[in-house]
């Protein structure tokens, strides 16, 4: 069978839509259908590959307040970092990726192991996985709140969730999903008695957690979506 994180890695994470749908544009305000994971300070482009930063989002108007007018037709969202491994694998990989934190962030991370449960000859499925994969970015640690991180992280973190979802379960070499969980994570950090205490990723960071049973059928090599 071929190594579960090159599936999810091509099937899923490479094809989530980037692309942001204008509805209307006011100068350096603009309206999309979804702002999906944008958010303040990071960058976004347009058709001819110009970058505009992101000032500011409103989530419920789908609005970008860009720092520039905006001239072109469409905005593309940057490519997402995406890492598997142990937590302490991961934590040596993302450090590597590069010294500037927010040239990495946000980033998705396959939680490994991944357990899988594979069928027999006669079986339309070739196996089943448990993913369990979480959504990152940074916060401000010594000026946010907790409402700061959920006004100015979880929403772009749901979004991006959303639209992994939507990647998995648009593709044909998947089963339908009927169910997926989700936990919200102030902090990246193990759990104790006392709540969040030492961080997983040597960064101050927040998450969306996502487990999902996935079917993956025998004949997806085959399968042209």
């Amino acid at each position: 069978m071929e190594d579960i994180t090159k599936i999810v890695k091509r099937e899923v994470v490479d094809k989530m839509n980037r692309i942001l749908t204008i509805k209307s544009v006011s100068g350096n305000e603009v309206t999309c259908c979804k702002v999906k994971w944008s958010r303040a300070g990071k960058s976004v482009f347009d058709e001819n590959d110009f970058e505009y930063k992101i000032v500011s989002v409103d989530y419920e108007l789908n609005k970008l307040v860009l720092n520039a007018d905006f001239t072109g037709n469409e905005l593309i969202l940057p490519e997402v970092l995406f890492i598997h491994g142990t937590a302490k694998e991961v934590n040596i990989e993302w450090s590597k990726v590069s010294k500037l934190e927010w040239l990495k962030i946000p980033f998705i991370w396959l939680v490994e192991p991944v357990e899988e449960t594979p069928f027999g000859r006669g079986a339309g499925l070739e196996r089943e996985s448990n993913w369990r994969v979480i959504f990152i970015d940074n916060f401000d640690k010594k000026n946010w709140t907790i409402k700061d991180i959920h006004d100015n992280r979880t929403p772009s973190l749901s979004n991006m969730k959303e639209e992994f979802m939507l990647a998995l379960q648009k593709n044909c070499i998947f089963k339908t999903i009927e169910r997926h969980d989700t936990r919200y994570l102030n902090k990246l950090a193990t759990e104790g008695a006392q709540g969040f205490e030492k961080a997983i990723i040597d960064a101050n960071l927040t998450a969306l957690d996502l487990r999902v049973t996935v079917p993956i059928y025998k004949t997806y090599k085959n399968c042209d979506c």
